[in-house]
């Protein structure tokens, strides 16, 4: 067998001398590494929008949804539940359901969002 081989029970030969590897590292450098954090960085801001746009409709009144022209807050609301919980359960916002869920908040927060607001919709300093 080779010498370094991984059939020696997690144990590597450099210079002669064995030592344990641990279990999941290979000791290779990761170039990828910038990229996922990235797109982890991404996910987490799609997150946070996310979150937000769902308060945000939670706050408006039901009447001034369909007054605007829009969807009805109940189905707003549905839509913006499963956008978080595709945000909480894929790892990256370029996925084919975390642009979905992308699309979906950015239609809220730029189309509906200000089309409710110039209703009178909104309590306090952020209406």
């Amino acid at each position: 067998m080779a010498r370094g081989s991984s059939a020696s029970g997690g144990r590597r030969l450099r210079g002669g001398v064995s030592y344990v590897v641990p279990l999941g590292q290979t000791g290779d450098v990761d170039l990828l590494a910038p990229a996922n954090y990235l797109l982890l960085g991404l996910n987490y801001v799609l997150l946070a929008l996310a979150v937000w746009a769902l308060v945000d409709a939670l706050l408006r009144p039901a009447a001034a949804f369909p007054a605007a022209g829009k969807l009805t807050k109940p189905a707003w609301v549905a839509i913006l539940v499963v956008c978080v919980g595709l945000c909480l359960i894929t790892r990256s916002a370029l996925a084919l359901l975390g642009l979905a869920s992308a699309v979906a908040v950015i239609v809220y927060l730029v189309d509906v969002r200000p089309a409710v607001r110039e209703l009178g919709g909104g309590r306090g300093p952020w209406r």
